[in-house]
């Protein structure tokens, strides 16, 4: 690339950086409280405000990776970029519940076509490896930085000028036909239409208890629809998900990718939980005592594409994530309201995040490089997806598992003992992802294939997908 051409490459690398910051940025568990001394939602819709947002990310990756690939990174980025700001502005607006859950929901489209875009486009701008697994894990840093950055602003934000000027603040920071005739679309909305119902399920269990027919006849009507989308995928002629897609690596790095975000997301969740009810600290307090997870992850996932450059051996830094963050859930299993934050909910917090940014930007990497360069937007939504679901079923799983344990009871000492369950459950799950690896550890390699290997070299209009991904 011209030297003449790097500051424009860089900007646009922040560009997209910057969209990965701000679709973890909003913190809004931190100002739940504050929204619900606002408009008063029930216990349900308070969870729904939340939920809403990854029913609709989560039910879309998979369908904006396809499209990505099929119509360019820049319109999926520009689109995902220009829908959040709106409807950022619509829920710092919204009148009552319902409509900030719509709203919520509305955001997590923009999400979903603004993640396998920048993953594809930050592949196109950096071809040479090095480069391209330093600009990866730049983009991996972004989420620690936008998730703790967004907790502590919006906790300010949010006690100074409320809650919806949080929205606003959020909304500040934002030939086709040929190609369309070349969507999978049944596929497309069998899976999308599962995947909502199926994260839709999850959530309202964890809420509502399972023994609800709505819950689980949308939860049946979900597992049935992904068999039929499985079943479709083999006989439609041009599938969804590219049938050079999964290899041993990519197969092994979606399975531990749901192990790990199942445990990781459970303990973030619960570790936010501990220090707002067993040591009782304010919103904007919570927030502060939580930047060093934003420290700690900013500086591991920058730091780790120089890693995966300089040695090629992806197994040694997958077994020591995998142990920090065994040793980060052990030591926050004994946290207690009469011991002091810094003996062990400090270190933990460091710990985790240490752990989770060498594991999930390793992922990353060995996903893009296990795949040719015209299914790498889809390889980003693929890997999202199983994000969500990995989050979506291991918060269900362990919300349950606290409130039984926990019941109805306020006294900390139970509180505690809920979330104690959760931490040891999430150290049984990091140790199986562990010992994936290690049994499959001759799959782990950070080699591209070569271009001869691509086995599906799709005609679009006049122009193959190869020639569609450099024209975009």
């Amino acid at each position: 690339m011209p030297s003449e051409k790097q500051p424009n490459r860089r900007l646009c690398h922040l560009v997209l950086c910057s969209a990965q910051f701000l679709d973890v940025f909003l913190g809004l568990t931190i100002i739940l409280p504050i929204i619900s001394e606002s408009l008063n939602p029930s216990p349900s819709e308070a969870q729904w405000i939340l939920s809403a947002y990854n029913l609709t990310f989560g039910g879309l990756l998979l369908l904006f990776g396809r499209l990505t690939d099929l119509f360019g990174k820049k319109k999926g980025v520009v689109f995902g970029m220009g829908w959040l700001t709106i409807t950022s502005i619509y829920c710092g607006f919204a009148p009552s519940v319902k409509h900030l859950i719509i709203g919520r929901a509305l955001q997590g489209i923009g999400a979903a076509a603004n993640i396998p875009s920048a993953v594809g486009a930050i592949t196109d701008l950096f071809s040479d490896p090095a480069e391209r697994n330093i600009a990866l894990s730049q983009f991996g840093a972004a989420s620690p930085l936008g998730f703790i950055s967004g907790l502590f602003i919006s906790g300010t934000i949010g006690q100074a000028a409320g809650w919806r000027a949080v929205f606003f603040y959020k909304a500040y920071e934002g030939n086709l036909w040929d190609q369309a005739a070349k969507i999978d679309y049944f596929g497309a909305l069998v899976s999308t239409a599962s995947l909502i119902m199926f994260i839709y399920a999850i959530s309202a269990g964890s809420i509502d208890g399972w023994a609800s027919a709505e819950i689980l006849s949308t939860l049946i009507l979900s597992i049935i629809g992904m068999v039929v989308f499985v079943w479709w995928e083999q006989k439609a002629p041009v599938p969804l998900i590219p049938k050079t897609f999964f290899n041993p690596q990519t197969t092994l790095i979606i399975i531990m990718t749901f192990l790990v975000f199942f445990a990781f997301n459970g303990f973030a969740i619960f570790a936010n939980l501990s220090l707002l009810n067993v040591y009782k600290y304010s919103t904007v307090m919570t927030a502060v005592h939580l930047i060093p997870m934003m420290v700690v992850g900013f500086l591991t996932a920058s730091a780790t594409g120089y890693l995966a450059t300089r040695y090629p051996n992806p197994l040694p830094f997958l077994i020591f994530g995998h142990c920090s963050m065994i040793v980060a859930a052990i030591l926050f299993s004994f946290v207690r309201a009469s011991i002091t934050y810094w003996a062990l909910a400090f270190p933990a917090l460091c710990t985790i995040v240490l752990g989770f940014d060498v594991v999930f930007n390793f992922f990353n990497i060995l996903l893009i490089t296990s795949v040719s360069e015209e299914h790498r937007s889809f390889a980003g939504g693929m890997l999202n997806t199983v994000v969500q679901l990995g989050s979506g079923i291991g918060i269900a799983v362990e919300f349950t598992v606290a409130d039984t344990i926990t019941g109805l009871s306020k006294n900390v000492e139970d509180i505690s003992d809920g979330y104690r369950a959760t931490f040891w459950m999430d150290i049984g799950v990091f140790f199986v992802s562990l010992m994936l690896g290690v049994a499959f550890r001759k799959f782990w390699s950070l080699t591209a294939p070569p271009v001869s290997q691509v086995s599906e070299n799709v005609e679009l209009g006049d122009k193959t997908s190869s020639e569609l991904l450099v024209s975009s």
